[in-house]
């Protein structure tokens, strides 16, 4: 049996990687690319049409952005959920996440589909066969075909091949990674998000997008969508279910191949 270095570290680090901004939907918004920075626009047209009622009156575009990251950084638990395109490439996001536990879901890269859990130290990860015959190559034996088959990869958290897996399913990495100012925002009108009124951040560069921001005293984000006209990137993720119960289950002993423990 080949040793647990032959699962290659850099195809599957170089496809966690992606993922994970797929997960922060700078691939459909690029918002996590270029947002920031910028103030409310002059002449108060860009408030939300509930205004007199809004909880965010009279705050700037980086104020609104900043009580969102607050909120969100504080939060216990949230589902992140979306599909769309990129350079061609259809993406998904299912995740499910709570604080100081870690999260489980699913995503999906040009058509092929990654199941992710991450409970306490210990990280959870299962693909098909394409994924594994494309990332490992000549490590792809039919040794290791037949042991990995339809079963989940466990390692720790700290492994450096699956690193990036754990910042996906950790709220708090995931939320700042989302929110992360790189370029000029300002502030518009919003749309209801589930019933939610909400403020919307508009990122100005070519392939931004809109972060809606609730405005019903959370200051959750709701929602990210790219700019309209952006033939590159499609879809949407919402942000919901912020606080309430979430079981991280990991799945059970015969489903799963300890890379630990290969020799």
């Amino acid at each position: 049996m080949s040793t647990s270095h032959d699962l290659r570290p850099t195809p599957i680090a170089t496809a966690a990687k992606r993922m994970i901004v797929v997960a922060a939907l700078a691939v459909t918004g690029a918002w996590l690319a270029s947002c920031g920075g910028g103030e409310e626009p002059a002449g108060g047209a860009s408030t939300v049409a509930t205004a007199a009622t809004s909880p965010l009156q009279g705050l700037s575009a980086d104020q609104v952005l900043a009580k969102a990251k607050e909120a969100a950084l504080a939060a216990t638990s949230v589902h992140a959920a979306g599909a769309g395109t990129s350079g061609g490439d259809e993406l998904q996001i299912d995740l499910r996440l709570k604080a100081g536990e870690g999260g489980s879901g699913t995503i999906g890269v040009g058509g092929a589909t990654f199941e992710i859990v991450v409970k306490g130290q210990d990280l959870y990860f299962k693909a098909g066969e394409e994924f594994f015959k494309n990332t490992l190559g000549d490590a792809y034996t039919p040794d290791v075909a037949k042991l990995i088959a339809g079963k989940f990869l466990k390692v720790s958290v700290t492994d450096p091949r699956f690193g990036t897996f754990a910042d996906l399913t950790d709220l708090k990495a995931f939320m700042e990674n989302t929110l992360k100012p790189e370029g000029a925002i300002s502030r518009a009108n919003g749309k209801p998000v589930g019933g939610v009124p909400t403020v919307a951040l508009n990122d100005d560069a070519k392939d931004g997008g809109t972060l809606y921001i609730a405005d019903d005293g959370t200051n959750l984000p709701l929602a990210i969508e790219p700019n309209a006209g952006d033939s590159g990137n499609s879809g949407s993720i919402t942000f919901s279910e912020w606080n309430e119960a979430v079981s991280i289950t990991p799945p059970p002993d015969n489903q799963v191949v300890d890379i630990s423990k290969l020799g």
